[in-house]
């Protein structure tokens, strides 16, 4: 059978490679085995790939959902309006898809924190072959301490994106990352000048979209403000989602706009 998918991909697509990665944890609770191969070709370790007009640089055997986040690539062009001639903090960079899309759309000036120190160099290689050193500011730090000590220093933005790791594995780990979701919106709300947009994301398929609106309607409580949302999306239309398993509206990506009280 793997033979057969490999001539098929190689017939309708002609790759320089094809690659296996079967290699997320849930296979090992099904009694599955890792598998991390190239099945065809020749795959260097980092490729550049260009998507509407940006060069990214994406490790296809070690970096996260094969090395790039490709469903959230309609959200990331949805964002235009709201970074465009604003200062815009991404409070979980990974390698700095919307930092980087940010840039393309006219953000002033833009703030991207990752803690991984491998994720790191990659974003800091995005950053230098698409020439914006001199727009994206990289910092190395916890997203959640930063932005506390951010908030602290009086530090506010015009647009704060948030695009955290699934806080959540397991049902019954779901209070845990309620609590997270809560905090990282209440401080992004925080750190946003009023009348500014927090464009927030939950890929935690045990958070329901009722779930993930809920916090944000507590996290604008506790800080103070009202949370106008102005559109509610998912994940991008080739990750389509079943009516018959739930499971696969698994992303959510919120647009609101923080109003002080009156």
């Amino acid at each position: 059978m793997e033979k057969e998918i490999i001539d098929i991909l190689k017939e309708i697509f002609s790759p320089q490679a094809i690659i296996e990665r079967s290699d997320i944890e849930v296979r090992e609770k099904e009694g599955l085995e890792q598998i991390k191969n190239v099945l065809y070709g020749k795959a260097e370790k980092t490729e550049i790939i260009f998507q509407d007009g940006v060069r990214f640089a994406v490790d296809l055997l070690e970096g996260h959902k094969t090395g790039f986040y490709l469903d959230q690539r309609e959200n990331r062009k949805f964002i235009k309006p709201f970074v465009n001639g604003k200062r815009v903090l991404d409070g979980f960079s990974y390698t700095g898809g919307f930092s980087l899309y940010s840039a393309l759309y006219g953000a002033s000036e833009i703030v991207a924190v990752e803690d991984s120190k491998k994720v790191m160099e990659m974003l800091n290689e995005n950053i230098r072959i698409n020439n914006l050193e001199n727009r994206i500011k990289a910092i190395k730090g916890d997203a959640f301490q930063w932005m506390r000590d951010a908030y602290k220093n009086n530090e506010r933005f015009d647009c704060v994106i948030l695009d955290p790791p699934s806080f959540v594995k397991a049902k019954g780990a779901k209070g845990g990352a309620l609590r997270g979701y809560k905090d990282i919106n209440l401080l992004g709300l925080k750190l946003l000048k009023d009348r500014g947009y927090l464009l927030t994301a939950s890929c935690s398929q045990n958070v329901s979209e009722s779930e993930f609106l809920n916090v944000l309607n507590d996290s604008a409580k506790d800080a103070k403000c009202r949370l106008q949302i102005i559109e509610i999306r998912s994940q991008s239309s080739d990750h389509p989602i079943l009516l018959s398993m739930p499971e696969t509206h698994y992303l959510k990506f919120v647009v609101g706009r923080k109003v002080a009280m009156s």
